[in-house]
């Protein structure tokens, strides 16, 4: 992983250039996800028959 060009804005936030591998880029994007469904910010359906009717919902399907 490697950080370069880090500074910070007069706000407080930071502006840096981000690099990573395959392998860091899979960690973090899965540890990105659990820690969003951990907040209820994503929720997952366990169930394949609700995603598939989840999934036909929003492409404008009408259940009868």
């Amino acid at each position: 992983m490697i950080i370069k060009n880090c500074v910070q804005n007069s706000d407080g936030s930071l502006d840096f250039d981000f690099h990573v591998d395959a392998n860091e880029a899979s960690f973090l994007m899965d540890l990105a996800i659990k820690e969003l469904v951990r907040r209820g910010v994503f929720s997952i359906a366990t169930d394949v028959a609700q995603q598939e009717l989840d999934l036909f919902k929003e492409d404008g399907g009408m259940v009868s």
